[in-house]
């Protein structure tokens, strides 16, 4: 597929969400321009390029860039301060420059973690790291340009990053040790599923008059006790869940009434039916399908 027929971009979609994205989008029958930050990304149907290929098109109207490009840890982000926060601040400008309109992938991390409530987008925002400084900073850039910021909750599902808390309890589950050691079981986050975060991604790139900041979340608290326990019941493996703190973990939920309101988004997927299918590759790798 040629490039000048897409309306729609994707960068960082080598990535979790990114390629998953190209994949709905593919799937609806609409063109997308896939862009990979070193290698083209390997999507079929995709108009597949490299960061410095896509720089290199000219602008055209009515392109919409989901920009999903980020550093590759938040260890390295951490290390490199603000000198990363420069990089991906020019990378923000740069997709600004080549799009008609940005929507960019934030994260919930921005808001304080210890509100017990469903967090809005009118809530104030904390930058304490480095990865929090980044994501608003990018935000106010692609806003001062008219485009579309998303506060995504924990996302999840198959090819996920192993990264994570989650992964991490997998392979706790997994290992020949009769417990599962955390560091606080009792920090709780809003788990959304992958398929629930693209559809939402999808209709607010529908929505072409849809702008400012929209939270991504299911709304739901889960611990990481309870998240263990949901595993347990997913796998049918029972282990004890050991946790290095007793002291009240932090929270973040989210609240989407806006998305929900203007765009008609809500999602539906239930964490025990998202655990089940993105559990159910690693099964199949396992049994060798």
């Amino acid at each position: 597929m040629e490039h000048e027929a897409a309306s729609l971009c994707v960068t960082g979609a080598t990535g979790f969400i990114g390629a998953a994205l190209c994949r709905r989008i593919i799937e609806l029958g609409l063109p997308v321009i896939a862009v990979g930050h070193a290698r083209r990304p390997d999507i079929e149907g995709a108009c597949a390029l490299t960061w410095d290929e896509f720089i290199d098109i000219a602008k055209r109207p009515a392109l919409t860039t989901i920009h999903l490009a980020g550093p590759n840890s938040i260890e390295q982000l951490e290390r490199l301060g603000s000198q990363a926060i420069s990089q991906q601040c020019q990378m923000a400008k740069l997709v600004t420059e080549k799009s008609t309109r940005v929507i960019f992938a934030s994260s919930a991390s921005v808001y304080p973690k210890n509100i017990q409530r469903p967090l809005l987008e009118s809530d104030e925002v904390i930058a304490d790291s480095v990865y929090a400084r980044l994501k608003l900073q990018v935000e106010q850039i692609v806003i001062d340009n008219g485009g579309a910021v998303v506060r995504l909750s924990n996302c999840f599902g198959p090819r996920c990053s192993t990264n994570t808390i989650l992964m991490s309890l997998v392979r706790g589950l997994n290992s020949d040790l009769g417990f599962v050691r955390v560091r606080s079981a009792a920090d709780e986050r809003d788990y959304l599923f992958i398929e629930d975060a693209v559809d939402g991604f999808v209709r607010l790139a529908n929505d072409h008059e849809a702008g400012g900041v929209f939270n991504f979340g299911t709304g739901i608290s889960t611990s990481v006790e309870q998240l263990f326990k949901a595993l347990c019941k997913v796998t049918g493996i029972t282990k004890q869940l050991i946790s290095e703190s007793s002291f009240l973990g932090n929270r973040i939920v989210l609240c989407s009434e806006r998305a929900e309101r203007e765009l008609k988004w809500r999602a539906s997927t239930t964490l025990i039916d998202g655990l089940r299918k993105t559990l159910q590759p690693v099964d199949n790798e396992k049994r060798g399908l």
